[in-house]
This record gives structure tokens, C-alpha cells and sequence, in this order.
């Protein structure tokens, strides 16, 4: 077996390939690499309508909140 072709085509035993329906590798990447910008441009334009959620923006229906302080020291 290949060693790219183990790496790329399975994750945690499913076979990228089917999933996506490609037949190499080459398309497999350049799919996954698409999808991949697509995101961070939605991402992207969605951040610039909506402030991140932490700071003076934060809200408890975010999720958890950890004391700034102790955010602080971990982060040192």
C-alpha cells in the first residue's frame, strides 16, 4: 500500500475517496483544499457582520466562560 494513499484517503477507517467520490488522490486533495476555502470565506465574510464572542461581547448563551485571570496565567 501507499503510504499517501493511507495517510489521505482514510480517516479513522472510512475511506475518503467513496465519501467524496473521487478516484485519486489529486482530486481527493483538491476537494478537500476547495471545501476548505469555501469555509474560511464563509467564515470570513460572516465575521465581518458578526463581532467574535469574547471581550465586551461575550454572552453566556456562547458556551463556558473562563476567569480572565486564569486564562491569563495558563496562556503564560
Amino acid at each position: 500500500m501507499n503510504m499517501t494513499n493511507s495517510l489521505v484517503s482514510t480517516v479513522w477507517g472510512v475511506k475518503m475517496h467513496a465519501i467524496f467520490g473521487v478516484v485519486d488522490d489529486v482530486q481527493l486533495c483538491s476537494w478537500m483544499t476547495t471545501i476548505g476555502l469555501i469555509y474560511t470565506g464563509v467564515v470570513g465574510v460572516y465575521s465581518i457582520f458578526q463581532p467574535a464572542p469574547y471581550g465586551r461581547y461575550a454572552k453566556p448563551y456562547f458556551g463556558p466562560t473562563v476567569n480572565p485571570k486564569l486564562a491569563w496565567m495558563v496562556n503564560q
